[in-house]
């Protein structure tokens, strides 16, 4: 066919793609098999051909025959309470895993067409469900919960949710206001091509796919070179079988022969919604089938769930800062409503805030117009559009949106047109933006006849592809438009008092979703400490109430050690955390001064636990109990090499000399000379508390072996004793294979900031084989234990074969002994400091195996 397409020829292809009954594909994939069955007679009406596979006995048979016995009750009785749920018409539910003729076999089940659609295929044993289920899930909310940034969350995502998955590239994929996707960040294994930045146009997810995807949280592919296999019905003639929720559901050939053209084997994609809209999705490949675990796939629904509520928090949070600009010029507006000029001051304001050049506002009748607008006759017409409209109008490029006018558009290109009330309208316009946008592959259309059907063909290359865009201006964004909105409700004086009861009740909303993830996370403390207290001897509340504030103390500098994965803890940033919430962000009230040194992580919560009983006291009766009162903190070098902690307190209420020492006051001056070999001392001055904390030399970690996390993250290499960095090692790539995500993110950030070229991490025995199929890496490092009682001798052996240099980390108290080929191996011991770790990997450089 010609490459130079009419519109019509176009338009018939985009209809095929979006007439094709994706719902109902009367095929399934072949990983398991599906059966349809009357919920009352338990006679079967559809099966896939492939049942003999995996149930031993033909489809045809299984047809019109009653499955209550050849199932069983147990199966049975599981599947009704499940299907009786108000939601079974909505998505695939796990029923469990059952034995069904000698075959250990999982099923789901939904609700289709009046049948009850049950999907079998082989269990599989995994470390998804259960206690580790939710204590991956408990550590992807703390990990989520720290993110301050969007980029930083879509970071976080990919890099954990490959290793989690072992799949080989893992990508956060945005739609834009037009459905074509950007892939915002990608975490792939190394040599693989990179997508990161490029964009997808919308033909590729058609609409009814992104219907799909919106109502399905996750879909897979387990193989594109498959062969889908038929779905037959107990009649010749009976109706096409809607299978959407179906996990197996078959698969468009376009769709195979377009991920076979991207070189992938298997995919999954994980939906992000944010509310009811489809905000992109988290897509996952893999060069190899792979068939994900049920519990995997359990499991990301939840993690879906996490990432769109932090991402709906991030949305929320940019349109406070928005109301908060329209709060800056409210009330100057409204009180200037009607005199001369007004809008003067007000336009700027507005072209300012949105990025444009050009604006015509229509107040009771009259016009004002500020910067570069178009002529007359398409202000009419968009003024014509906009009051048959009832949202907002936007236009990138109004010269394709009104081709009859193009000459009237003069310099500008985008408008966003709003109307408020009868004579009142806000149009806003941007001038021409020439920009680049990087496709993945060329985006033009390619079409092929396909038994007398024109439908698109899929690309046969996703390489960058720049293409320049003119004509067009600069996006407008949701965030634009809001505040456009937003702005122009304000001129309507008679909304101002219905604006302020959204606002308020916009900010409950907020403060209402703050209490109650305060109140989810404070939960497990509470309940941890309150099973303790029932075996203490005293007061039971007095007892659990003291325990938390002590809990939370101890997560403050197990925060601190988590965070860096070194074996010290910066005293000053100790200090500053404990004090953070009593103070304002300007922290005036609080003063540190000194040295800068570093506790060893484990006397830190001794000194963590001291320092809270400190702070404690200070809010109660101290310092801080009132609004002027503040506290001193002076470190000081002593000539043994120790530190000397001044805490001295000023301004707060006068202090009198308790008559019995509590408990904080015991915890200080017995517990410090006890665990920390060091002394302690408190002085109840009427003026203020003071205390001296002498903390001896050995507590600190020596300033030489102490890598901050700003040295990490600035990918500075850390200064070594006697040490000269080998050439190898700016080319060097390694593979960690480590099943704790932070331990061997936090690992591969320090191989990184040493120059290592790349690092690769993979979480599994399995997943470091197929890494080694197909890359070679230099080194690597290898956790013994794996959890789930397996270890990495297999990948050592391995390593060992194909001289590969290693070295084996091992945690305290690991009884896995080595011997035999692996008695002369490296070994290194959990925590691993950043100077121990350099040295382990160039003299892996050097010496090999």
């Amino acid at each position: 066919m010609s490459e130079i397409l009419s519109d019509f020829e176009i338009d018939q292809a985009l209809n095929s793609c979006a007439d094709e009954q994706i719902h109902t594909p009367g095929t399934v994939q072949t990983y398991g098999c599906l059966i349809a069955v009357h919920p009352e007679t338990r006679v079967a009406h559809y099966a896939s051909a492939n049942t003999e596979k995996y149930l031993r006995v033909p489809a045809e048979q299984l047809l019109g025959m009653d499955l209550g016995d050849f199932l069983g009750n147990t199966l049975w009785h599981s599947v009704h309470n499940t299907v009786a749920r108000s939601d079974s018409t909505e998505c695939a539910a796990y029923i469990g895993d059952f034995q069904i003729r000698g075959r250990d076999l999982a099923v789901h089940a939904f609700v289709s067409q009046g049948l009850i659609i049950l999907e079998l295929e082989p269990t599989q044993s995994t470390g998804f469900s259960g206690p580790d289920g939710l204590q991956k899930i408990a550590f992807l909310m703390g990990q989520v919960e720290r993110c301050k940034s969007e980029q930083a969350l879509f970071d976080l995502m990919t890099r954990l949710l490959r290793h989690m998955t072992g799949y080989d590239r893992v990508m956060v994929y945005r739609f834009d206001t037009q459905w074509n996707g950007e892939v915002f960040s990608e975490d792939r294994r190394h040599g693989l091509q990179s997508f990161l930045g490029l964009r997808f146009p919308h033909w590729d997810i058609p609409a009814q796919a992104r219907a799909m995807m919106a109502r399905l949280p996750v879909r897979f592919i387990a193989d594109v070179e498959q062969t889908p296999v038929p779905l037959l019905g107990d009649q010749a003639q009976a109706d096409a079988l809607d299978i959407s929720l179906a996990f197996g559901r078959g698969v468009s050939g376009v769709h195979m022969d377009y991920l076979r053209n991207m070189g992938v084997a298997s995919t999954m994609t994980l939906s992000v919604k944010i509310e009811d809209r489809l905000w992109g999705i988290v897509s996952f490949h893999h060069m190899q089938p792979r068939v994900p675990s049920p519990a995997l796939r359990d499991l990301l629904v939840h993690v879906g769930r996490i990432f769109s509520t932090k991402i709906r928090v991030f949305e929320q949070e940019n349109r406070l800062r928005l109301v908060s600009k329209v709060d800056a010029f409210k009330d100057d507006l409204l009180s200037q409503l009607g005199a001369d000029g007004a809008f003067e001051p007000f336009g700027k304001s507005i072209l300012d805030v949105l990025d444009a050049d050009g604006l015509v506002i229509e107040y009771q009748g009259s016009l004002y117009q500020f910067g570069d607008v178009p002529a007359d006759p398409l202000l009419e017409q968009l003024h014509a559009i906009a009051r048959d409209g009832k949202a907002i109008q936007s236009y990138e490029n109004l010269k394709d949106a009104f081709p009859r006018l193009a000459n009237a558009t003069k310099s500008v290109a985008g408008a966003l047109v709003f109307v408020a009330k009868e004579d009142r309208m806000l149009m806003v316009f941007r001038k021409e933006h020439l920009r680049e946008v990087a496709w993945a592959g060329n985006p033009k259309k390619k079409i092929e006849n396909h038994s007398g059907a024109l439908r698109l063909s899929p690309r046969g290359s996703f390489s960058a592809y720049l293409d320049q865009i003119d004509g067009s201006a600069k996006p407008w964004s949701d965030q634009d438009m809001y505040f456009a909105s937003r702005i122009w409700t304000l001129v309507n004086a008679f909304e101002r008092q219905q604006l302020i009861t959204q606002l308020n009740r916009q900010q409950k909303v907020l403060i209402d979703e703050l209490n109650h993830r305060v109140r989810n996370i404070s939960a497990v403390v509470h309940s941890v400490s309150r099973q303790a207290s029932k075996s203490s001897h005293g007061s039971i509340e007095s007892y659990a109430k003291s325990l938390e504030a002590r809990i939370s103390a101890l997560a403050v500098s197990h925060d601190l050690v988590a965070g860096q994965l070194v074996t010290s803890v910066p005293v000053h940033e100790l200090i500053s955390r404990e004090c953070a919430p009593h103070i304002d962000e300007d922290g005036a009230r609080l003063t540190i001064s000194g040295p800068r040194k570093a506790i060893r992580g484990e006397v830190a919560p001794i000194l963590a636990l001291g320092i809270h009983e400190l702070v404690t006291n200070a809010v109660k009766y101290g310092a801080f109990s009132n609004d002027a009162g503040t506290i001193t903190v002076t470190f000081k070098d002593r000539e043994d090499a120790g530190l000397l902690l001044e805490w001295r307190e000023q301004g707060g209420p006068t202090v009198s000399r308790p008559t019995t020492r509590g408990f904080g006051s015991s915890l200080i001056l017995e517990a410090v000379p006890y665990e920390l070999n060091g002394s302690a001392k408190i002085d109840f001055a009427p003026d203020g508390l003071r205390a001296d904390i002498t903390l001896p030399a050995e507590v600190f970690e020596p300033s030489k072996s102490v890598m901050d996390l700003a040295t990490l993250e600035g990918k500075a290499a850390p200064e070594t004793v006697d040490l000269v960095f080998d050439q190898r090692l700016r080319t060097a790539s390694c593979l960690i294979l480590e099943d704790n995500f932070l331990i061997a993110s936090e690992t591969r950030d320090q191989l990184l900031a040493f120059g290592i070229q790349s690092v690769e991490l993979q979480a599994s025995v399995e997943a470091a084989m197929s890494f080694l199929d197909a890359v070679r890496p230099t080194f690597a490092l290898l956790d013994m234990n794996l959890g789930n009682n397996t270890v990495s001798f297999p990948v050592a052996e391995r390593l060992i074969k194909e001289k590969i240099p290693f070295a084996f980390v091992t945690g305290y108290g690991d009884s896995t002994k080595a011997g035999g080929r692996f008695r002369e191996i490296a070994r290194l011991t959990k925590p691993v400091t950043p100077e121990k770790l350099i040295h382990a990997v160039v003299k892996l450089l050097r010496d090999g195996l």
